[in-house]
């Protein structure tokens, strides 16, 4: 029995990486940094510091399938009680969001479907 759970376990391996799933678990996945048209985010614990982009970065929370965005304030930021929902997919070291539910315009437009790829 346990060298029929081992081999499953092998084989479900093998088929997640050839299919180029995440090895990453849960949201820690997400941390690092990442590229989209030279605008860096540096993915961190609890903020995202953005790079060339509109806003200075987020504040943010995660579960292993969602990212909710608060902008941090400035000029160009979303109103602070606008808080965006995305799910998030990394395959091949390559992030992308898609919307779930954003009330801010600007944010929405600008990252529901966006890729970005990670900095090694």
């Amino acid at each position: 029995m346990r060298k029929t759970f081992a081999v499953v376990v092998i084989a479900f391996g093998l088929i997640a990486a050839a299919c180029g799933e995440s090895s990453e678990s849960g949201a820690e996945g997400l941390i690092g940094s990442w590229d989209r048209a030279g605008t860096i985010w540096d993915i961190g614990a609890d903020a995202i510091v953005v790079t060339n982009g509109g806003v200075p970065g987020f504040s943010y929370t995660a579960t292993d399938s969602t990212i909710s965005l608060i902008d941090e304030p400035s000029p160009n930021s979303c109103n602070e009680s606008q808080t965006g929902t995305y799910e998030w997919e990394i395959v091949e070291a390559q992030l992308t969001l898609t919307l779930l539910n954003d009330p801010c315009a600007g944010r929405s437009n600008a990252l529901g479907g966006a890729m970005f790829d990670l900095v090694e």
